[in-house]
């Protein structure tokens, strides 16, 4: 990779998903002057496949996606990863859905294309771009990695060895050019082997950090997820990991909260109108928020932390507190759900609850009135769900919403 020479590790984390990726250091890059052709870093340009060519097509509008740019695995042998984003021109494509088909990372040799990506057999395609003279104007781009400055340090040598030496010195001058042209030589290469020695350091301790998480060491899996839930809408906490199974909980507002008194609807005369809901469609939308709040929890659990297989997932109810203080959060549903569940739903067609029920191998949630609104479960022969509650710390839970 191309990095700073300036930059410097990041002790504290910027954001809620990169405080396990730390010391971590900045890319930079710089314009080609021709084609990069070879398996290298790079931005941009086209991808210089080591298998078979496979450009990944948008599943929203069938367009073929934009190659972004290729980046070297680490480890033993040669290997390529390639990353495409759907770039349409409204900015309509849901990108940010990862398996929602609108962005691809393929790995060459030995990768497998993922279920959600859909591709066709071509070696070339859409590219990075900049706008020219013209707004229209799209022009391709290619950035590879940015060495060591040897124009900057020769120029500084220069200014040196030609301190005190005449202009009409002809032979001095052209051996103190040379003598800067040696030192400058010298001193790139040492700045760019420097460069790679700390790079090899810095990701020596990325891989075990990778490492760790992928074998599910607790502390790396409940750092990992701690950061993930950070900006999540509805408060989600890590309780623990056994084996390759996290417990979660989530807490979510009750329905008075969440869903709205009045929803925008239509006279019979075709006038816009604001209608108060029932309380069937009210619970009813309350059960698809509140399996929602699941399942983005559920499927954020299982992108960050790739080595975990199944997580239970409590549903707590912020209800303020008790007559004595305490936080007042009754559990509302309890489910476990298998990573492997997960494939292949279509996200885009069925609703939450649905997708939960289908989803869950076990399940509690309890239902009562004539509008079927969630109520608190009995956990009296529940000990183990009465247990990962306890673990939980509900004021800081509570006070992160």
């Amino acid at each position: 990779m191309g990095w700073l020479a300036g930059s410097e590790t990041s002790p504290l984390a910027a954001g809620p998903l990169d405080r396990w990726l730390t010391p971590r250091m900045d890319l930079s890059w710089r314009p080609t002057s021709h084609p990069i052709d070879q398996p290298v870093p790079k931005l941009g340009g086209q991808p210089v496949w080591l298998d078979e060519p496979f450009w990944p097509v948008s599943g929203q509008f069938g367009i073929p996606m934009t190659f972004v740019g290729q980046f070297p695995l680490p480890g033993a042998g040669l290997r390529m990863t390639y990353l495409f984003v759907t770039q349409d021109d409204l900015c309509l494509a849901t990108t940010f859905e990862p398996e929602g088909g609108e962005s691809a990372l393929l790995v060459q040799p030995g990768g497998r294309v993922p279920w959600f990506v859909k591709g066709v057999a071509e070696r070339t395609g859409p590219t990075l771009w900049r706008r020219g003279d013209q707004w229209t104007d799209r022009i391709p781009v290619e950035l590879h990695e940015n060495p060591p400055d040897r124009a900057a340090i020769y120029r500084h040598y220069e200014k040196q060895t030609l301190t005190g030496v005449g202009v009409f010195k002809r032979a001095e001058r052209t051996s103190a050019k040379q003598q800067a042209a040696a030192w400058a030589d010298a001193e790139a290469a040492r700045q760019w082997a420097a460069l790679k020695s700390q790079q090899a350091q810095w990701q020596q301790a990325l891989d075990q950090q990778w490492q760790a998480l992928v074998s599910n060491d607790p502390d790396a899996v409940l750092r990992t997820l701690a950061e993930a839930f950070e900006d999540n809408e509805a408060a989600s906490d890590a309780v623990g990991v056994d084996g390759d199974e996290v417990s979660l909980v989530v807490l979510v507002p009750p329905a008075s909260q969440a869903i709205p008194e009045q929803m925008p609807g239509r006279t019979a005369a075709g006038n816009l109108s604001l209608k108060k809901i029932t309380q069937a469609d009210k619970a009813d939308f309350f059960k698809q928020f509140v399996c929602g709040q699941v399942l983005v929890t559920l499927r954020e659990a299982f992108a960050v932390a790739p080595g975990l297989r199944a997580a239970r997932v409590i549903v707590l109810r912020n209800d303020g507190r008790d007559p004595y203080g305490r936080p007042d959060m009754p559990c509302l549903v309890a489910v476990s759900v298998a990573r492997r569940a997960l494939e292949g739903v279509r996200w885009r067609d069925a609703d939450a609850v649905d997708i939960l029920n289908a989803a869950a191998h076990e399940k509690l949630m309890a239902q009562k009135g004539r509008s079927k609104e969630l109520s608190p479960l009995d956990l009296s022969y529940e000990p183990d769900i009465t247990a990962l509650i306890n673990a939980v710390d509900l004021e800081e839970l509570g006070a992160s919403t």
